[in-house]
């Protein structure tokens, strides 16, 4: 009987410390995609981007007002686990993550409102020649994960009139 919990414990001890190196080897990032959600109630992908030990990314899907808030600090975050506020930090407007969808769509497509003029060349996607502007982000396809340092550097970018502008008329 003794000998069964001493191999019990030891199991219990050994799966500890395995998870525990795993997820230590794990990193977590904030990122997003111009991926239309599966449901369809969305233009953009919200999430944390969990790189695994051997290089594999995983996705942890946020809703856009979870993703603000642990951006911000609010709420508790695997990729934001000192609550730093990264808005201020990177000197970023939160409402910058609302005109996301601009880098995708020549116009907004879903009803119509004020803001409805985006910056691609497509009516769905961006050109070629903008595709690689953002390819400096990360962002090798539209779907593809923009995330860590790419993603706040982007949204700094978006910020700035000169690179939007740039980014407007890439041929």
């Amino acid at each position: 009987m003794f000998r069964n919990f001493i191999i019990i414990l030891l199991l219990i001890v050994v799966t500890s410390t395995v998870e525990a190196q795993n997820k230590s080897k794990s990193k977590f990032y904030f990122g997003f995609s111009f991926g239309q959600q599966v449901s369809g109630s969305g233009l953009m992908n919200y999430g944390i981007v969990k790189v695994l030990a051997n290089g594999k990314k995983e996705i942890i899907r946020l809703t856009d007002t979870n993703f603000k808030l642990q951006i911000a600090g609010k709420q508790e975050s695997l990729a934001n686990p000192d609550n730093i506020n990264f808005f201020l930090e990177n000197k970023i407007m939160w409402q910058t993550l609302d005109q996301l969808w601009k880098i995708k769509y020549s116009e907004y497509p879903f009803r119509k409102r004020l803001d409805n003029k985006g910056w691609a060349h497509k009516k769905y996607a961006p050109s070629p020649q903008q595709m690689k502007i953002l390819n400096q982000y990360g962002i090798k396809f539209i779907t593809d994960f923009c995330y860590d340092d790419n993603a706040f550097k982007l949204l700094k970018a978006m910020q700035d009139g000169e690179w939007v502008s740039r980014y407007q008329n890439a041929q």
